[in-house]
């Protein structure tokens, strides 16, 4: 991914952005612009090849049969760790940017706070009612302000630059995301998907049967005890790391999956915080209109409605990212896992090739996430 940014920047390979940026946009074309990505599907379509020749053969042997199929899974999930890890490249670089606009409101909002207050303190301080240092402090804290918005505005620049350069066109708006997460699936669930696809678990289940195949093919009356003997140990020890990868994965799992849980639940109390400052803004809103409000006052309620707003997209984010490295625990995707936001599959992962008849060979699974989209009909 560092390799695509630093081509974008040294070609100008950027497009000028004709509307908001959607989240959905992005996760469709950062994997597509992705040089991993790329070089995934290119070795999972020399993988095929190779397979696809080995079948040809009518002289083939069974043993380099399955390795070549053995090779074909890794490379398959080598494409399916490269998708997800740009996707969540990507999700990282969207919310990032989403939380660095959200600073800069913050910065704008606290500005015309502090402004109103210097404003009072000096008509405080032109009757008597405030003191020169009173005075001298709302000038610093609106000075501070005034930096502080600069601060933002250029990390929110920069944020923008960054995501800019993983979809290929300069990026000035963003669509703001749905603040609603999809319910977590049950820990019973999530292991019996983890135990059906997981690529370390398969590689070892596909090793397994290799090693079965070797011990097969010299265990008979014209092999040498010796290569017998070192059949059956290299059996005995796949057979224990199978069970190895069963029991990890299943430790794994249990992890990613308390850790989405509590994500859920942040979300769900920053979500309850949200509903309450909407309310206390509101109530505000009436007193100002009714003339029982001072306008200062109004704004403090206004700025901890957005501080409120921020910390919601926070919890998103965390959310997100929790789901992310659970789906990536499940398939084996690179030991941190797959996501909360809408799953982009890869075509190479989804459609059958054209070099390789697979309908000998298990066929490519889609690449659906283990947590669904927000809004979604999956059970």
């Amino acid at each position: 991914m560092r390799a695509l940014a630093l081509f974008a920047l040294l070609t100008g390979a950027v497009f000028a952005q004709t509307g908001p940026l959607t989240l959905a946009a992005t996760l469709a074309a950062a994997p597509a612009r992705d040089p991993d990505v790329s070089g995934a599907r290119n070795a999972l379509r020399a993988a095929e090849r190779t397979l696809r020749r080995l079948r040809a053969d009518p002289l083939a042997l069974r043993v380099p049969t399955l390795q070549a199929e053995g090779a074909f899974t890794s490379a398959r999930a080598g494409l399916e760790a490269a998708h997800l890890g740009s996707v969540t490249e990507a999700t990282a670089a969207y919310f990032s940017a989403l939380e660095a606009s959200s600073a800069l409101e913050l910065a704008e909002e606290i500005i015309i706070l502090e402004t109103a207050k210097l404003q009072a303190t000096q008509i405080r301080f032109g009757a008597g009612a405030a003191t020169g240092l009173e005075l001298l402090q709302a000038e610093n804290r609106l000075a501070a302000a005034e930096r502080d918005r600069t601060d933002a505005e250029g990390a929110r620049d920069l944020a923008l630059r960054e995501l800019g350069t993983l979809v290929g066109q300069a990026v000035s708006r963003l669509e703001p995301v749905s603040l609603t997460v999809p319910a977590v699936p049950t820990l019973e669930r999530v292991l019996q998907e983890a135990t059906r696809t997981n690529s370390g678990v398969r590689a070892a289940a596909s090793a397994l049967e290799i090693a079965e195949a070797e011990l097969a093919a010299v265990d008979n009356a014209f092999s040498a005890r010796a290569d017998i003997e070192a059949a059956q140990d290299n059996l005995a020890s796949v057979e224990s790391a199978l069970q190895t990868a069963r029991r990890s994965l299943e430790l794994g799992v249990r992890g990613a999956h308390g850790s989405l849980e509590g994500a859920a639940r942040g979300f769900e109390n920053a979500s309850a915080d949200f509903a309450a400052a909407g309310e206390e803004l509101a109530a505000q809103q009436a007193r100002l209109d009714a003339g029982s409000l001072a306008p200062i006052a109004f704004e403090e309620s206004r700025l901890g409605y957005q501080r409120s707003e921020a910390a919601l997209y926070g919890a998103l984010y965390t959310f997100r990212l929790a789901a992310l490295a659970l789906e990536g625990t499940v398939s084996g995707g690179g030991g941190e896992v797959d996501v909360p936001t809408p799953a982009v599959a890869d075509p190479a992962l989804s459609e059958p090739s054209s070099e390789l008849d697979l309908e000998e060979s298990e066929p490519v699974p889609d690449a659906a996430p283990v947590v669904p989209e927000a809004g979604s009909d999956t059970p």
